[in-house]
This record gives C-alpha cells, structure tokens and sequence, in this order.
C-alpha cells in the first residue's frame, strides 16, 4: 500500500488526493472523459465536457499571451494533431520517446513523474 501524502494547511496535516482522485473527480463534474471510452478509449485522447472546453480555452488563451508576447517576432501556427509515422521516424521520437506513465500502468501502479509530485 502506497504511503499516504500529507500536506501542511491551517497548521494541519492533510492527505493530498492522489491522481486517480483527482482524474475521477474531473469525470464526475465533466471536464474531461477518456475519449471512446466506451469502447476501451485511446491512451492520450480526451473529450473534454463544458467546463473543461472552457478551462482548456483560457489555459491556451494565457499560454498565448505569454509566450507570443515575448517577441515581436513570434507567430503562432496551427499544425496537424495526428501525424504519419514517417514524421516521428525521421525526427527520432520513435526511437528515443518514452512515456513512464503509459508504460507503467501496465505494470500496476502508476509511477514515474507524478511520484515525485506526490511527496510533501
């Protein structure tokens, strides 16, 4: 059994929701769904519900403000989500890409980069 994680507020300790809480959570009040889920979903692809179109819409609306104000000179683009195979052979990822997360959960419990953001 994992360790549970405390968090000091108000001079108290608390346990910290873990990431299954928290994605379960966001279900319920409709931010986001795994897409096709239904059918078995697709690992990385989510539907998002109204309130988290409109999260998503002001996260990309700052990150915009941010970074395409850094200098004049930067343009935003809108690319291809999904691209062919040959696009990630020839720039590597498929050789080098690692996914710890995706890779772990098959093994059992998630591990990897949020383990460390679990810690208090």
């Amino acid at each position: 059994m994992p360790k549970q994680v405390l968090a000091a507020r108000g001079g108290r300790c608390i346990r910290m929701p873990s990431i299954d809480d928290i994605e379960a959570l966001a279900k319920r009040r409709g931010f986001f769904w795994i897409a096709s889920e239904l059918y078995g979903g697709a690992s990385g692809f989510y539907d998002y519900g109204p309130i988290g179109c409109l999260l998503k819409r002001k996260l990309e609306l700052a990150w915009k403000r941010y970074f395409l104000g850094l200098d004049p000179n930067f343009f935003e683009i809108d690319a291809t989500n999904i691209m062919p195979d040959k696009v990630f052979k020839a720039s590597g990822h498929l050789e080098s890409f690692v996914d710890p997360i995706a890779s772990a959960r098959s093994a059992g419990p998630r591990t990897g980069p949020t383990k460390s953001l679990r810690r208090c």
